[in-house]
């Protein structure tokens, strides 16, 4: 049986050659985003906790232990599939994490600079917050964005 012959709606092929067959992974779909006001321009849609503010695009805070809580009407939706992450701007101690209450990779207990990003399965119903464990430092960029590719058993007669 050739190569051709063999391929599936997993190995689509895009091209071909004697004893190879080449196909392109699709990525998975992302729907609109679902943080208003993630990149901090303006200090609204956020209630801030002991220690945190919002200026200058970034979301800061000075060291406390508490929540900077998104004041939008979503809400994780149970067993749905989502790409969480942000970015700590600047770092100077502590850790800061983006709780989701689901399963899968977490965002809990960052402490170095850069863009943290996972993918979750919600398992509550609660809105989205940022935790600061005595974090010092400032954060951007809070991105909530549900997975909305298919996912589904097949076999080759289906």
């Amino acid at each position: 049986m050739s190569l051709l012959q063999k391929a599936s709606i997993i190995t689509t092929p895009t091209a071909y050659a004697e004893d190879y067959l080449y196909s392109i992974k699709p990525a998975y779909a992302l729907g609109s985003e679902l943080v208003t006001n993630g990149t901090f321009d303006t200090d609204s849609d956020w209630t801030k906790g002991t220690g945190w503010t919002i200026s200058g695009g970034v979301a800061s805070n000075s060291g406390s232990g508490s929540y900077l809580t998104s004041t939008s009407s979503f809400r994780w939706e149970i067993g749905k599939k989502y790409r969480v992450s942000f970015e700590i701007t600047a770092y100077n101690s502590g850790q800061v994490s983006l709780p989701f209450d689901g399963t899968g990779g977490n965002l809990n207990y960052q402490n170095s600079v850069g863009v943290k990003t996972a993918i979750i399965v919600a398992q509550a119903t609660n809105p989205i917050y940022i935790y600061s464990s005595s974090f010092n430092g400032s954060i951007d960029n809070v991105s909530v964005k549900e997975i909305t590719d298919a996912d589904f058993d097949f076999d080759r007669n289906s």
